[in-house]
């Protein structure tokens, strides 16, 4: 009657501890195993980040020979200004999608406690295409405000050339600046 109410004995005992040492080393194990899990995934982090450093250096090679230069700005050429001015605008953006890709790097070595990789060539060439970018956005507002005045006919305009003149001073004032 002992028995069947305490529920074994000291057999059952035995078992239950043989149980738990085969928990403890099945946990150990585990253990083990999310350990190189991690180690495996700190090491696609750092292979990411070189991946991204590759990127980054291609994006550079070819953000320097497609950047327009001063030149074209001289020549006047309306289409290759415009070509010059759409070049710019998808770089931007391409360059912005490098960007998205670095945070996300960033945010994956804070949370494995890896030491952040230096940026400084990410951080050159976004000031770099910021810089052109105001340039260029500069001309496309001057162009803009031009077209405005180039759709007017010639006899409603030949009476107003005082506010091309305005207009033009008032460019010549916002580049000085």
């Amino acid at each position: 009657l002992l028995r069947t109410a305490a529920g074994g004995g000291i057999d059952t005992i035995s078992n239950l501890r043989a149980t738990w040492d085969k928990f403890e080393l099945m946990m150990e194990s585990h253990q083990l195993m999310i350990k190189e899990q991690v180690e495996v995934m700190k090491g696609n982090v750092l292979s990411r980040v070189n991946m991204y450093l590759q990127e980054l250096e291609k994006f550079k090679a070819r953000w320097d020979q497609l950047k327009p230069s001063d030149d074209i700005v001289e020549t006047g050429h309306h289409d290759m200004l415009q070509k010059s001015a759409q070049t710019i605008k998808e770089k931007k953006a391409e360059f912005d999608e490098l960007e998205e890709t670095k945070q996300k790097l960033i945010n994956d070595c804070h949370h494995f406690e890896l030491e952040e990789p230096d940026f400084f060539l990410a951080d050159e060439i976004r000031q770099d295409i910021k810089t052109c970018a105001e340039v260029w956005a500069l001309y496309e507002q001057f162009y803009e405000g031009f077209q405005e005045k180039t759709n007017e006919d010639w006899i409603t305009f030949r009476s107003k050339t005082y506010l091309f003149e305005e207009y033009l001073l008032s460019w010549h004032d916002k580049l000085r600046k």
